[in-house]
């Protein structure tokens, strides 16, 4: 099975990728797809997809199957309750700015109608095409909109990986079993 990772270590395989079509498009770009995706990278910074991925059932249910609109209104004592929970990555700061993000993450889907199209409108509608990178100008400019907004662990390198994760970035490498002729 052909996998994707520009830098040797990170590999994404068939079975982490669960709401994609054939040709490595995914299916929607829902509020949830767009939540769900966004979450993980929060939590992954630092860390391997792995663990982050080995964890998802727990964190499905510690944090409302990752539903923006409950999971901005979380207070000090649901922080605290998901920062002694075994079974997620308790990371008081990264616990904190799922929170803080969400509310964002909502702020910037009532500004344009929907998260996708706020990502989309970096691109005019196009996916970009490029292939071996880790960042580009595109997550550059998306990361520093997004920290003068006021989220958190939003590094050009987490934007760079979510805008490959939704489509907006096509990197498939030869070989990998998204990819797919003509990219």
């Amino acid at each position: 099975m052909g996998r994707c990772g520009v830098d040797g270590r990170i590999r994404i395989t068939r079975s982490m990728c669960v709401t994609m079509t054939r040709n490595g498009a995914f299916l929607s770009m829902t509020t949830a797809s767009c939540s769900r995706c966004w979450f993980w990278r929060g939590f992954q910074a630092g860390l391997s997809w792995e663990c982050v991925l080995n964890k998802r059932e727990a964190f499905r249910r510690a944090f409302d199957n990752f539903d923006p609109e409950k999971v901005c209104s979380y207070g000090e004592e649901k922080m605290e309750e998901l920062s002694r929970d075994p079974q997620i990555i308790r990371n008081r700061l990264k616990i904190r700015a799922a929170v803080n993000n969400a509310r964002i993450f909502l702020e910037i889907s009532r500004e344009y109608g929907s998260f996708s199209e706020y990502l989309w409108h970096w691109t005019k509608g196009e996916v970009v095409c490029e292939k071996n990178l880790a960042s580009s100008p595109l997550s550059d400019a998306v990361s520093k909109d997004l920290k003068k907004r006021g989220m958190k662990f939003v590094g050009t390198v987490i934007l760079y990986s979510y805008l490959q994760a939704v489509g907006v970035i096509y990197s498939h490498e030869e070989g990998c079993f998204l990819e797919h002729p003509g990219s």
